[in-house]
């Protein structure tokens, strides 16, 4: 519990940049800078959707038990303090020597940054297949899965047993901030491609409110895009610009289902 209290300024900091990062990512699609229109409360709640949760909950944990691992360190003896006969030390010598290639052996084959990167490598290559069957929103599910793999690849290097490989036991700060900034792209991208599915026209809902004695309603040209406090959002495709609405002068909003449209291909 302790520990738990002395990471909430961290997790704090950290809610607060993936939170912003979130609504920055989708607002910023439609030429909205989004942080004239919310408040510190608005951006923490806005990890309230289940993929950003999930997200934040799992990496979370890989954070607290990276700091658990980070303690877990052997002390390995030094040649020097091994006494023997001058045979057995040459013999020493060439076990550590040999040791050493194997430890080069395996920092690269079964070190974090070599699955990491060849996996990117193989996203790069998917993605640029995959890219020209499909609009880069209907690809969410693939970056999805690409991070699930990274998580994987994560979880695996942090119980990597052997400390020589270890390198989240190592090397703690860098990891994390890798994993802090992993956790911020992975949101961005996944918060663009909201946007540009909402841009083609794919939308869950319809809206219509009345606003200075004249009412507004959202159609198939006519798209709402989200709210705050403060504002309301909508985007007009026709020619591309986005509309503002103070909410306060908003009157009966009404917020309907919609069902599924998809831009024509």
């Amino acid at each position: 519990m302790k520990k738990v209290i002395e990471y909430i300024p961290l997790l704090t900091i950290c809610l607060f940049f993936f939170g912003y990062s979130n609504l920055h990512g989708y607002y910023k699609e439609f030429k909205i800078d989004i942080h004239n229109y919310i408040s510190n409360t608005e951006i923490l709640l806005s990890f309230l959707p289940t993929i950003v949760v999930w997200a934040t909950l799992t990496y979370s944990l890989f954070y607290q038990m990276l700091v658990q691992e980070a303690g877990k360190t052997k002390k390995e003896p030094k040649l020097e303090d091994i006494k023997e006969t001058d045979d057995e030390q040459e013999e020493v010598k060439q076990i550590v020597k040999n040791s050493r290639w194997k430890s080069i052996f395996k920092n690269v084959f079964t070190s974090f940054w070599f699955y990491f990167f060849s996996w990117s490598i193989i996203r790069v290559i998917l993605g640029t297949i995959l890219v020209k069957y499909y609009y880069s929103y209907e690809l969410q599910w693939f970056s999805i899965c690409y991070s699930l793999g990274v998580i994987l690849i994560i979880y695996l290097a942090i119980f990597f047993k052997d400390d020589d490989v270890n390198y989240f036991a190592k090397n703690p700060i860098i990891v994390s901030l890798f994993i802090i900034m992993f956790i911020n792209s992975e949101i961005i991208s996944y918060r663009i491609n909201d946007a540009k599915k909402l841009k083609a026209g794919i939308i869950d809902r319809n809206i219509s409110f009345k606003y200075n004695n004249k009412i507004v309603r959202t159609y198939s040209k006519l798209l709402y895009i989200g709210q705050t406090q403060s504002s309301l959002f909508l985007y007009n495709r026709n020619n591309k610009a986005t509309l503002i609405y103070k909410t306060s002068e908003i009157d009966s909003l009404i917020v309907n289902e919609a069902s599924l449209q998809y831009a024509n291909k």
